[in-house]
């Protein structure tokens, strides 16, 4: 019975493979819908209120980007199975999950944007600045708070953002402590 125990690290990496499964398949899926859809323009099933291609290339580049993060977590996990500790390699991993956060949040609100962009009317012989503010600070509002949020990605980024100042402070307080010793 004590083979079958599965330490807290497997369940990551099996986590990361099925991620890395679904996310392959899903991509294999959206590229088989879309060349159907580039070659003759019919899609089987409809996507409303969506502008097809802004649609496929949210999924597919949201897929990969999820491909490479799991890729890059479980060469992460490998390694720390081997050493015990993370190296300043993990920053690495650190700038790809913070960069993804960011990419995530802006694909999102510019496939909102292309989406709703006939809900942005826009009067060009009216235009004032105090016009423009007003435009801005709507659409800045509906984008980001009420429809479709993407603060959490911020916020993930700068979690992550977080845990990298203190893997390096305290990678740096690990080599004190060995040229001390």
């Amino acid at each position: 019975m004590e083979n079958l125990k599965i330490s807290k690290i497997d369940i990551l990496k099996i986590t990361l493979w099925t991620i890395l499964f679904f996310s392959g398949l899903a991509l294999i899926f959206h590229i088989r819908w879309l060349i159907p859809y580039l070659k003759f323009g019919f899609l089987k099933n409809q996507l409303f209120n969506q502008n097809p291609l802004a649609y496929f290339f949210v999924k597919i580049s949201i897929n990969c980007f999820y491909i490479y993060i799991s890729l890059r977590l479980i060469n992460l996990l490998k390694y720390y199975n081997e050493n015990d500790f993370f190296e300043k390699r993990s920053f690495q991993l650190f700038d790809a999950v913070i960069v993804s956060c960011l990419c995530f949040a802006t694909i999102f609100s510019t496939e909102y944007l292309i989406n709703h962009f006939d809900d942005l009317i826009i009067q060009v012989p009216n235009l004032t600045l105090w016009g423009l503010l007003n435009i801005s600070f709507r659409l800045f509002t509906k984008l980001l708070v009420f429809e479709n949020p993407q603060t959490l990605y911020l916020l993930m980024a700068i979690l992550i953002w977080a845990v990298k100042q203190f893997v390096a402070k305290a990678l740096e307080i690990k080599s004190e402590n060995e040229a001390f010793i």
